[in-house]
This record gives C-alpha cells, sequence and structure tokens, in this order.
C-alpha cells in the first residue's frame, strides 16, 4: 500500500472552530490587516496632498475637496492623509 505523505489538517482547522475563520485564521488576524489597509490609503492620501500629485485618482478627491476648501485642498488631504495613517498604525496595534 502507498503511504499518503501530504500533512494531515484537522478538522477544526477546516470547519473554521472557535475563533478561526475557514482558511484556520483566527478572527482577528483578518481584521487587523483592514487596519493595514486604512494605513496605506492614508499614505497614499498624504503622499499625494504634500506632494500637490497630479495622478489620475488623486485628482478626483481634489476636485471634491476643492468644493470645500478651495485652494487649501492639497493641504487638507495631506493633513487628512497623515490623520488616516496615524489611527490605522494605532488601531492595528490595539485593537484585537
Amino acid at each position: 500500500m502507498i503511504e499518503d505523505s501530504r500533512p494531515q489538517i484537522s478538522a477544526h482547522v477546516v470547519t473554521g472552530g472557535p475563533g478561526l475563520n475557514s482558511l484556520g485564521l483566527h478572527h482577528y488576524a483578518v481584521r487587523m490587516s483592514w487596519f493595514l489597509v486604512m494605513a496605506a490609503i492614508g499614505a497614499y492620501l498624504a503622499d499625494g496632498g504634500f506632494r500637490q500629485s497630479e495622478a489620475k485618482p488623486f485628482i478626483y478627491l481634489v476636485k471634491r475637496a476643492q468644493l470645500m476648501w478651495k485652494g487649501n485642498a492639497h493641504p487638507m488631504l495631506g493633513i487628512s492623509g497623515v490623520i488616516i495613517t496615524v489611527l490605522g498604525i494605532i488601531f492595528h496595534f490595539t485593537r484585537g
């Protein structure tokens, strides 16, 4: 008889047991990664705001911000991006 050399996966991981999702990851391991996505978006926003970027996705944000902030749209988006980045990093390490 041929022996199977593949690793055996426990039913606890496959079924998502207590606190685990279908991939076998703990439920807050998945949730915390969204805070890093939040920080990355904030960094993009801060970078584009302070460099006064003309990139296509960013220019749409600037057009909307100019309705309220007029000529201060770029600095406002830069400061907002820094705040979002800092909060994303803080939430990543404190939420659980």
